[in-house]
């Protein structure tokens, strides 16, 4: 308990100070986040990677969620479209695997393309969601921390029917009670700070960031069931990797991104 307690008030000193000052600094965070995120999903789901398709990798990942700002204020870059680097990127992370197959084969170069597309587009999000109102990314958080935090503690008191064999401890009641807790306290903060959708339509909303969290929680869980691993990393004491606290976040960020849209 008191190594959670640690890594908990680490994550507080490390992001508080760059959520609030933002500007540089969370763009800055927000890549460091993304690219140790994208290095422990490739190093878990591949074993014996090259270390230049990480760096690699990264670089993709970056340039996804930051090409937008380059091209803005580098005229030279006007014209280099998303589309562009992602055929680049793509290309870069294919060929590879005709040369060192035995380290880097074609389902490694597959795997590799599919997780950083979906982290850069995740976290690409995640500072879409900041650069339009810091309330706006609040709102996933909260609906992250409150679903996880209420759905841990109403299985405690509660559960006793398993949710999935993905996560033995998961139980259907801890995942109402988070479910429920969460549209309260996220529905409250809403219509406080936001208040820009009805509050007939942002209930359900909320409700399907809390189910889609949970969802994001348990595939990240399968991965690591389907590689035998406890902990994604052991960066952050007591809570494991980067991926095991941004789980039910990166899906949450996505579902909200594009509901957003679509309003």
């Amino acid at each position: 308990m008191k190594e959670r307690i640690l890594g908990a008030a680490i994550l507080v000193v490390l992001l508080v100070p760059a959520l609030l000052l933002g500007g540089i600094l969370f763009k800055i965070v927000v890549g460091l986040i993304s690219i140790g995120a994208t290095y422990e999903f490739i190093k878990t789901t591949t074993k014996k990677t090259p270390k230049t398709i990480y760096v690699l990798s990264s670089l993709l990942v970056l340039g996804i969620i930051f090409l937008d700002y380059i091209t803005k204020n580098h005229m030279n870059f006007a014209d280099f479209t998303l589309e562009t680097y992602l055929v680049i990127g793509t290309l870069l992370l294919l060929i590879p695997c005709l040369f060192v197959r035995d380290r880097y084969g074609a389902n490694d170069a597959v795997k590799v393309i599919g997780i950083t597309v979906f982290l850069g587009v995740a976290f690409k999000s995640i500072l879409a969601l900041y650069e339009t109102s810091i309330f706006q990314l609040l709102l996933i958080v909260f609906v992250a921390v409150t679903t996880d935090v209420f759905a841990l503690f109403g299985g405690m008191l509660i559960g006793k029917h398993k949710l999935t064999p993905i996560s033995p401890k998961k139980t259907i009641e801890g995942s109402l009670v988070g479910l429920l807790i969460c549209t309260i306290i996220t529905t409250t903060y809403y219509l406080i700070a936001i208040h820009e959708i009805r509050f007939l339509i942002i209930v359900p909303i909320i409700m399907i960031l809390s189910v889609i969290g949970q969802m994001g929680d348990l595939f990240f869980s399968l991965v690591k069931r389907e590689n035998d691993i406890k902990d994604y990393s052991h960066l952050i004491p007591g809570h494991g990797g980067i991926l095991d606290r941004f789980d039910s976040l990166i899906f949450i960020s996505l579902a909200y991104t594009f509901i957003l849209h679509i309003l």
